[in-house]
């Protein structure tokens, strides 16, 4: 199976219930609403350096999880399925924190989606969450923003929903 379609068939849906990261970080993260547009682009300026740089390291230091990343980066072709160009920013978004029935919380952040032509040639459109984990360290959901994923978004019993993504950039 080719690289491409293997990039195509890991759509992966990620989840923005981050229950593991909120409850390691406790009520010290910033409320997803305080996070502004310039900051996320800033998250997305690193993100871009760091595949320009064809630095993993440092493309995945900006995520939650190093292994998630590592392992998304391997599964998308690696640096051949890398973009050349900077993502367009199509729309921006605040998902809340959501309180969940068991007890926990799942995280929220400004959620970015993003098209462009990834090292293959083909379009891709993805989304990637920008969040505080803690001591006003903003990271990024999917740092490797180029693989067609999609954050996705659930009631309070954790059951996903679909919601229709802003066109606007706010």
């Amino acid at each position: 199976m080719s690289v491409s379609v293997m990039k195509k068939i890991s759509a992966i849906v990620l989840f923005a219930a981050l229950t593991v990261i909120s409850s390691a970080c406790g009520p010290d993260w910033r409320k997803p609403e305080t996070i502004s547009l310039e900051e996320a682009i800033y998250v997305l300026d690193q993100s871009f350096e760091s595949v320009r740089q064809r630095n993993l390291d440092a493309l995945c230091e900006l995520g939650g999880s190093v292994l998630s990343c590592e392992r998304r980066w391997h599964n998308s072709g690696e640096w051949d399925s890398a973009p050349s160009s900077y993502p367009n920013l199509i729309s921006s978004m605040i998902l809340p924190d959501i309180e969940m029935s068991n007890g926990t919380t799942s995280r929220g952040g400004r959620l970015l989606v993003l098209e462009g032509i990834d090292g293959y040639g083909d379009q891709y459109r993805s989304e990637i969450l920008i969040f505080d984990e803690g001591g006003d360290n903003l990271v990024a959901l999917n740092p490797v923003f180029w693989i067609n994923t999609r954050i996705a978004r659930s009631n309070d019993d954790g059951s996903s929903i679909a919601k229709p993504l802003s066109t606007a950039v706010n």
